[in-house]
């Protein structure tokens, strides 16, 4: 199953069909973008086998120029995806696929050379080179889905925490990543 309401926070268990599904979606992707997108990555907790996550696709897309990301609200609105504005992040532009009622997919536009893409790639290897981290992280964000089942904002603040603290202990362990290079859309 894919796919939940907006706001809420549930977790299923991790399945196999994930990265076939990111895999038709950044097809798709390609398509509609073109040489816009200089990349798609799937990160996110769908990215990383066995953990459990919200079912929804997370996708970031690197792009050269952000300031240009107004010229892509059209090519991804004709394949589904609805611009969501985020007042307080101006370092990413926001999409989401399916009604409020089921969103299926999360979509991030990102400077290529930023921190908000190199980020989420850094942490999404992390876990799945480190299996140790990836089974206390799942296991936190289940106690916050308890927690947090209808406030989606005070369950990202609080795994937040987590993510950061992951992300400079691997930046601090490896410091040629830093500035992170993609090991592929899918392990």
């Amino acid at each position: 199953m894919l796919g939940m309401p907006r706001g809420t926070v549930a977790l299923v268990p991790y399945s196999e069909d994930w990265p076939g599904l990111f895999r038709e979606e950044a097809d798709r992707l390609r398509e509609a973008l073109g040489e816009a997108a200089l990349a798609i990555e799937h990160v996110g907790s769908t990215a990383v086998p066995g953990m459990w996550a919200k079912p929804i696709i997370d996708i970031d897309v690197a792009v050269a120029d952000l300031d240009d990301w107004v010229r892509l609200v059209q090519p991804l609105a004709d394949i589904g995806y609805q611009c969501v504005p985020h007042v307080h992040d101006e370092a990413r532009r926001f999409f989401a696929k399916g009604p409020e009622t089921l969103r299926t997919h999360h979509l991030h536009l990102v400077a290529v050379d930023g921190d908000e893409w190199h980020g989420p790639l850094l942490f999404r290897d992390t876990l799945r080179a480190r299996p140790d981290i990836a089974a206390r992280y799942s296991r936190l964000k289940q106690v916050l889905a308890d927690r947090f089942p209808t406030d989606r904002a005070s369950y990202t603040v609080c795994k937040g925490r987590f993510v950061q603290a992951v992300l400079r202990r691997a930046r601090a362990d490896a410091p040629e990543h830093n500035v992170h290079r993609s090991q592929g859309a899918e392990p």
